[in-house]
């Protein structure tokens, strides 16, 4: 796997997934774009949140809270 990679374009209906380990991860970098009918699930909680105007502070107040 390239430690750098990019920029690129996604095309329109598509996205471009990112692994959580940049050195040993299978995504985009390596297997392209995934088409939007290919992402099955809904989104349904925050897991983990960070503040970025504040030095990626934790957000305890979020941490596994219902998006709807």
């Amino acid at each position: 796997m390239t430690r750098s990679f990019g920029p690129v374009q996604v095309p329109a209906d598509s996205y471009f997934v990112m692994g959580d380990n940049r050195d040993n991860s299978k995504d985009s970098r390596e297997f392209g774009f995934l088409e939007r009918d290919r992402v099955l699930g809904r989104a349904y909680a925050i897991a983990f949140s960070v503040d970025t105007s504040k030095y990626y502070l934790p957000r305890p107040s979020r941490f596994f809270t219902d998006l709807e």
